[in-house]
This record gives C-alpha cells, sequence and structure tokens, in this order.
C-alpha cells in the first residue's frame, strides 16, 4: 500500500461520507448488519478503544461496507494504513532543533527514568569501551616502544663491535 494512495481523511470520515451520500442511517445499518449503533458511531468516531477486543472492528469495518456498497477490502486497506500511522506516530519523538540547557537537562532526566536498565547498560558499555581502547593504544604504544629499543640496541651492538674489530684491525696493522 502505498502512502499516496490514500487521502489524510480517516477511514471514519470516509465511512460517514459515503453513508451520508448514499443517504443510510445508522440504524439501517445496525438492523442489516446486526451492529449496535454505538459500535458503528465509534468506527465513525476512529473510536478503535470503544470496542472490546480489536479483533471485531475488522469484521465490523467489513459488514459496514458491504452494507452501504463499497469494497470490504477496500476499507480494510485504509483501516490498516491509519493503524500504521497510528503506530508510527507513537514511537516518533521530534527532538527539538534549538534547546537551552534547562530544556536538555529535562529531557535528559526524562531519557534516564524512562528506561533506567538500558541507561544503565549504555553507561556501563560507554565505560567498558573507553577503557578498552585506552587498554589497545597503551599496549600499541609500549609494543612500538620496545620494538624502537630493540632495533636501537641492535644498531648499537653492531657499530661497538665494527668499532672493536676496527680498532684491533687498526692496531694489528700498526705492529706490523
Amino acid at each position: 500500500m502505498v502512502a499516496g494512495s490514500f487521502s489524510k481523511e480517516t477511514v471514519g470520515e470516509y465511512l460517514k461520507r459515503e453513508r451520508e451520500s448514499r443517504r443510510v442511517t445508522l440504524e439501517e445499518i445496525s438492523r442489516s448488519t446486526r451492529i449496535n449503533r454505538p459500535y458503528l458511531e465509534a468506527l465513525e468516531r476512529n473510536d478503535f478503544r470503544f470496542f472490546p477486543r480489536p479483533d471485531y472492528i475488522q469484521g465490523f469495518l467489513r459488514g459496514y461496507a458491504r452494507h452501504i456498497g463499497l469494497d470490504p477490502g477496500e476499507v480494510l486497506k485504509r483501516y490498516e494504513f491509519q493503524q500504521d500511522l497510528a503506530r508510527l506516530k507513537g514511537n516518533f519523538h521530534q527532538l527539538p532543533l534549538f534547546s537551552t540547557p534547562g530544556e536538555a537537562a529535562q529531557a535528559e532526566e526524562a531519557n534516564r527514568l524512562e528506561s533506567p536498565q538500558a541507561s544503565s547498560r549504555k553507561g556501563r558499555f560507554s565505560i567498558s569501551r573507553s577503557i578498552l581502547i585506552q587498554v589497545i593504544l597503551l599496549l600499541a604504544a609500549l609494543s612500538v616502544s620496545f620494538y624502537l629499543y630493540l632495533a636501537i640496541k641492535k644498531l648499537d651492538s653492531g657499530s661497538q663491535s665494527s668499532s672493536s674489530v676496527q680498532g684491533i684491525s687498526s692496531s694489528q696493522s700498526a705492529k706490523k
């Protein structure tokens, strides 16, 4: 289902508009479908919390749509699309572009209170990650230092042995 295929009209508004254009009353729908009027009114108000079980909503929508001559599949697609949008809106939290220090502190406090376990896990993980990075850097620095120490020691021992060889050869040539 593509987001652009439906207007901003809700399922309830769509049903009510179609019912009124066909000049059908809620009482007529209630009699023929055996759906009590309060449930039909709740459908038109988009008050889906009114229903005792969410499973009933789709059946009521199908019966309502059939009675006024609409495609039940189309009505159910509109309902599902509307429910998906509601879920997305419920999970969406707009972050402010600009915040004052007081607002930032309030937002941080709200996040901390919202899920203390997640923030404590996140805090522990952040600390252990930073310690791990520091240990790795320290080991790398020690490894480079040790390598340079061995390289310099090897160069020094090589220059000492060559100077001692030169010293021996010069002392031998002086004896001759």
